[in-house]
């Protein structure tokens, strides 16, 4: 069997492979002043601030883009003007209560760029399902290209004014944001295209029950990835955090080539076979993608554990030397997540979030145990990072096993 055929897939597939080598290579490449620049600390400060922002941004859509890839195209406008009006309502609110907060119950005052965060994660990932579903895949490559742009070039300001040094980090990323967002519509004033007040609630009425089922599902998923940054500034120090942060910026370089490159092209191949011939065509070709899968994260796991040292080593500054380490441990997670993330993909497209949402109840319970273990036997953080991922790697492979077994036996 040939794994590469000449054909639409494979081509996109390769434009955003390249997109992202560009965005991620931008951020690589600069990484070495990057490291000398800020402390880890600094990375697990901005750790925290994303990781609120992203499951606030989860609240925010309720993950309801995913209805993108199971409706026709004559529907999607009106999926995006309602979830472009639904955010919009939901920052407003999410922000007068983070304001209340900060001047009437003294919470820090970083916390008021969460909401903006949110809005933008929501704004982000609305905009690029609609691309993806509609396979603008060009503006999903500029998009990426973009994000790593900022994400690279924009904290090294920091070097020509100490002030900017202080928030390079965290401007950095809401201008990747901001630029992303951008690049996936043809025409700005098109980001943000709202229902009124009466269309929106009507709309609410008729879907509501389904956000009550992608929402919570995609709100455990996120949190359980964010749970772990909270947990382990909570449990360990904001230095340690910086490095697990920055470790996971590193490997998720070529993570993003099957996660976001791959996935962005089978998702849309799903949905037509879903769409045009039923859900049992769609699992046959999700179970297809099976063998590709586990090649390429094999290549990964290979691949990485080769040049991590070296990476680590030459690019990074002496105080990130421990990035290394922490990849080595947390890498058998990362091998089942390139598997799972396309099958996860699946059951979203098929409408069945139940499933998904027992999974990532299961998968967030393995984490807390992971924490109560950590703070029971009082571990070292490496050894902690190892059963981390170990118990991660066993969720996966149990959601690997009951698609392949029981719902490829129907």
């Amino acid at each position: 069997m040939k794994l590469f055929k000449r054909s639409n897939n494979f081509e996109n597939t390769i434009l955003l492979i390249a997109s992202i080598v560009i965005g991620k290579g931008l951020v690589i490449l600069f990484t070495p002043l990057i490291t000398k620049l800020y402390e880890p600390s600094a990375f697990g400060i901005l750790a925290l601030i994303l990781s609120y922002g992203n499951v606030l941004g989860v609240f925010m859509s309720m993950r309801y883009e995913l209805k993108f890839l199971n409706i026709d195209k004559n529907k999607r406008n009106d999926l995006k003007f309602f979830l472009s009006t639904h955010i919009v309502i939901s920052f407003i609110l999410s922000l007068f209560v983070v304001i209340v907060l900060v001047y009437v119950f003294s919470f820090p005052s970083y916390i008021l760029i969460i909401p903006f965060l949110a809005f933008l994660n929501a704004l982000y990932e609305i905009n690029r399902m609609q691309n993806v579903t509609n396979k603008e895949f060009k503006a999903i490559a500029l998009s990426e290209t973009l994000r790593g742009a900022n994400q690279g070039i924009v904290p090294l300001i920091g070097f020509l004014s100490k002030s900017f040094a202080q928030i390079g980090l965290i401007i950095s990323e809401i201008l990747a944001r901001i630029f992303s967002i951008i690049a996936l519509k043809k025409s700005p004033k098109k980001i943000l295209s709202l229902y009124s007040l009466s269309s929106y609630m009507q709309y609410l009425r008729l879907s509501y029950k389904e956000m009550l089922l992608t929402g919570p599902t995609k709100i455990i998923n996120v949190s359980t990835n964010e749970f772990i940054i909270i947990g382990i500034g909570f449990f360990f120090s904001k230095e340690l955090l910086g490095l697990y942060f920055f470790a996971r910026k590193v490997v998720g370089v070529p993570l993003s080539f099957v996660t976001k490159a791959m996935g962005d092209v089978i998702n849309p191949s799903i949905s037509e076979k879903f769409i045009n011939s039923g859900e049992k065509e769609a699992k046959n070709y999700t179970i297809q993608q099976l063998s590709k899968l586990f090649l390429y994260s094999l290549v990964f796991v290979v691949v990485t554990l080769f040049l991590v040292d070296y990476v680590v080593d030459i690019f990074l500054d002496e105080q990130y030397a421990a990035v290394s380490k922490i990849i080595k441990y947390s890498i058998i997670y990362y091998f089942a997540l390139l598997i799972v993330k396309p099958i996860s993909n699946y059951f979203n497209i098929v409408g069945r979030y139940n499933f998904n949402f027992i999974w990532d109840i299961t998968r967030f319970l393995l984490v807390l145990l992971s924490f109560v273990l950590a703070y029971i036997f009082d571990l070292d953080f490496y050894i902690f990072i190892l059963i981390l991922s170990t118990a991660l790697f066993i969720s996966y492979l149990i959601f690997v096993l009951v698609l392949v077994l029981k719902e490829y036996s129907k």
